[in-house]
C-alpha cells in the first residue's frame, strides 16, 4: 500500500494495555490496525493522552496525527486534535487540564508560524502550543522564540523546562506558564 511496506515488520501494531500490578490482571485498552503510541498519563492516574497516525502521500503533510484522551475508569476516548500534521507530542501540565503540545510552526492551521504564507516552514522548527482541554482554545506559546524547541519537561510548580536548538548550538530554557 505504501512504499514503507518494503521495511520487515511494517505491518505491526502497537496497542495500550493497563498492567494491575497487585493482581498481574492485564487489560487491553486499544486494538486496531493502527500504531498508537502513548504521550503522557496525568498528574491523578485517571487519563491518558495518546496518539495515531495515518499516511496521505500525495498531500502534504504526508502523515497526520490525530490526539486523544482516555478516560481509564469509563474508557471513553475524546478526539481533542484530528487530522494535523506536523505533531510531536502531548504532555499533560501537572494538576490542570491542560497539555502542552509539541509540533512544527506549521501546524494548527499556522498558528505558531510568523513566515507569509507562501512561505514554507522548515517542519523540523518546533514550537510549544498550550492545549486547554475543556475550552479546546489552542495558543502558540513560543511563536516569536527563534530556536527550534527539543525536549521539554514539566515541573509541579508551572515552570517548563525544554532545550532548544538554535543554530548549531543547544540551550536551556524555563517558560514560566
Amino acid at each position: 500500500l505504501t512504499p514503507d511496506d518494503r521495511q520487515p515488520g511494517y505491518r505491526n501494531r502497537s496497542k495500550l494495555s493497563r498492567l494491575d500490578l497487585a493482581s498481574g490482571l492485564l487489560q487491553p485498552l486499544t486494538y486496531g490496525n493502527k500504531n498508537l503510541w502513548l504521550n503522557d498519563i496525568s498528574s491523578d492516574g485517571q487519563y491518558i493522552i495518546f496518539s495515531f497516525n495515518h499516511e496521505r502521500l500525495t498531500k502534504r503533510p504526508t502523515t497526520l496525527t490525530t490526539l486523544c484522551r482516555m478516560n481509564l475508569s469509563t474508557l471513553r476516548i475524546d478526539t481533542l486534535i484530528a487530522d494535523d500534521g506536523f505533531i510531536t507530542n502531548a504532555t499533560y501540565i501537572p494538576n490542570t487540564n491542560k497539555l502542552l503540545i509539541t509540533a512544527s510552526a506549521e501546524a494548527f492551521n499556522r498558528i505558531g508560524c510568523t513566515l507569509p504564507s507562501n512561505l514554507i516552514p522548515n517542519q523540523f522548527d518546533y514550537q510549544i502550543y498550550l492545549l486547554d482541554i475543556d475550552s479546546r482554545e489552542l495558543k502558540p506559546l513560543t511563536k516569536d522564540f527563534n530556536p527550534s524547541i527539543k525536549n521539554i519537561e514539566l515541573s509541579y510548580n508551572n515552570l517548563c523546562y525544554f532545550t532548544a536548538e538554535d543554530k548549531d548550538s543547544v540551550s536551556l530554557y524555563k517558560l514560566d506558564l
